[in-house]
């Protein structure tokens, strides 16, 4: 793996961080009830998975 494309693939996770950051932010500012607090819970649930699988599979040298 060369040293850009090392670069996207962290540049990816960071991204994913930031949104699950937004969506914590968001929740603060004016918490979701009932199935939009579902909904929000999945999102950030989907995007800890992707960050997850990022990590474990990296892409080959």
């Amino acid at each position: 793996m060369g040293v850009c494309e090392a670069l996207g693939h962290f540049s990816h996770i960071f991204t994913l961080l930031g949104k699950i950051l937004m969506h914590i932010d968001i929740n603060k500012c004016s918490p979701p009830m009932g199935q939009f607090l579902t909904g929000h819970l999945k999102k950030v649930q989907v995007l800890h998975m992707h960050i997850i699988a990022m990590l474990m599979h990296p892409p080959k040298p």
